[in-house]
């Protein structure tokens, strides 16, 4: 019998067809030495530019075919074809990768302008990139926010939320005059935010384990509640029937996935 280890570093929702994606890497198994372990096919090898370090967020342009690779601490953005498949070993195109002077973390396709927008340590930036161009046409300084890293936003009233990691801070940030409009507290360390539009509801989940509840209103946020989870550092949210996902890595020894809903609606 094969044991397979996986570590979940992402997930996301596709309400569409019902389902939880969650985005895990296999870091050790018994049994065959292979990528994938027998549970994904091995299909390309795509070598990327730049030093060997750390990768972040990615965020994929279904629309224009383009994924985009935060390549964190080498401080760019990789821009990647997704369509151009040929029957040869060039089954994959790089396009570009784009020089952000400071460490690549979440990116977020804002539907609204078009644009990409991505989150930059060190530069305590929001950077807006042209995917027509693959360009920057807009560097945004974000004061009071420290290291910022996950995105998360509300299409329909043109707002970005913006983790701050450094010094558990979270942006709201106008999406139209591209200005910063507020700054408040989270738990220590937030990492991936997940926001639910039919509510107006706000998750931040953080690497300290503190959860953070936020309702959004009038262009602000306002606080529902605190609660702390161990290694809670990773949420989504179901905007169909409005159930928050979880995962664990380790309760009593064991991961889960934990499925929680709102006790009261305000």
């Amino acid at each position: 019998m094969n044991v397979f280890l996986v570590a979940i570093t992402r997930l996301c929702t596709a309400p569409a067809l019902g389902l939880l994606l969650i985005n895990s890497v296999a870091f050790g198994q018994s049994g065959k030495d292979e990528p994938g372990g027998g549970v994904l096919k091995q299909i390309a090898e795509i070598p990327l530019p730049g030093p060997a370090v750390r990768f972040d967020y990615q965020s994929l342009d279904a629309k224009n075919g383009r994924l985009y690779i935060a390549h964190m601490n080498a401080d760019q953005l990789v821009v990647f074809d997704v369509q151009k498949r040929q029957v040869d070993a060039q089954t994959n195109k790089l396009i570009a990768s784009i020089q952000l002077g400071g460490g690549a973390c979440n990116t977020a396709c804002d539907a609204g302008s078009g644009h990409i927008l991505v989150a930059v340590h060190g530069a305590n930036e929001l950077v807006a990139i042209n995917p027509a161009q693959l360009k920057i046409i807009g560097r945004y300084k974000l004061p009071g926010i420290e290291n910022p890293h996950g995105i998360a936003l509300d299409q329909t009233n043109r707002l970005a939320f913006i983790a701050g990691e450094e010094n558990h801070s979270l942006a709201v940030f106008d999406l139209n005059s591209m200005k910063l409009l507020s700054v408040f507290q989270v738990g220590d360390d937030p990492d991936v935010l997940a926001f639910d539009p039919g509510l107006s509801r706000l998750y931040v989940s953080a690497e300290s384990g503190t959860v953070t509840v936020l309702e959004e209103s009038n262009r602000t946020l306002h606080m529902l509640g605190q609660f702390h989870m161990p290694h809670a550092h990773t949420v989504s949210v179901d905007p169909k029937t409005h159930l928050v996902y979880f995962p664990l890595e380790n309760v009593a020894g064991k991961p889960l996935l934990r499925i929680m809903e709102l006790a009261k609606l305000h």
